[in-house]
């Protein structure tokens, strides 16, 4: 039932937050042009809800937006020299990320949930790592609060899986009160790694694992 109302909120916050920033974006995108040549905004295909593919907005932060990942920690680092100036400061205070409520409205994403990663990795994907696909995508996520960036990828897909199959309206407020704080002290005052063994069970038994953890 939550997930219905769930859309519905998305949809109506998703619209009023995006009128009010509309000047915020309109600012955000004239610094980007003014610092470096290129598109302010950029769209990417990422992986949705039962792993359909769509198209998702963000504002770029980087000189080139060909960069490649590291699969173990897709998250692009601060000190990463493709970033431009301005991309560092939006980045930092998460605006690069503020458009995709664009995504919300469309119904692709939702404010809550996994983060889309982008489609190369589905196919590395174990069966309990796809139990995220069975919600959408969201601007944040119980991996975001739990360090982000300073997570392996695995450890991020285990947080991810885990609000896939817990996901409540009452934990959604909390993530959203802990993002704020995010934002606020940096990834690295979060970091909550988790248990290897817990993995370890995951990767060598997904059934018997995903039958112990819901």
């Amino acid at each position: 039932m939550y997930k219905y109302v769930k859309s519905i909120l998305d949809f109506v916050f998703a619209l009023i937050g995006f009128i009010l920033l509309s000047p915020v974006f309109l600012l955000v995108v004239i610094l980007i042009r003014i610092d470096s040549p290129g598109k302010a905004v950029f769209r990417q295909e990422r992986t949705g809800k039962d792993g359909k593919p769509f198209l998702m907005y963000k504002f770029r932060s980087m000189l080139s937006t060909e960069v490649e990942f590291d699969k173990e920690h897709p998250v692009i680092n601060d000190d990463n020299v493709n970033l431009t100036k301005v991309g560092r400061f939006i980045r930092k205070v998460k605006l690069d990320e503020a458009i995709q409520l664009l995504n919300i409205i469309r119904g692709e994403m939702s404010f809550i949930g996994p983060r889309p990663l982008k489609l190369e990795y589905l196919a590395e994907y174990k069966e309990w790592e796809k139990i995220k696909l069975k919600v959408r995508p969201g601007l944040g996520g119980l991996a975001q609060i739990k360090g982000n960036g300073h997570l392996e990828i695995c450890e991020r897909n285990y947080y991810d899986m885990k609000y896939a199959t817990e996901m409540a309206f009452f934990k959604d407020i909390v993530i959203f009160f802990k993002t704020i704080l995010v934002v606020l002290k940096g990834e690295k005052s979060f970091v909550e790694h988790v248990d290897k063994e817990i993995l370890s069970i995951l990767n060598g038994e997904d059934v018997k694992a995903k039958d112990q953890l819901e």
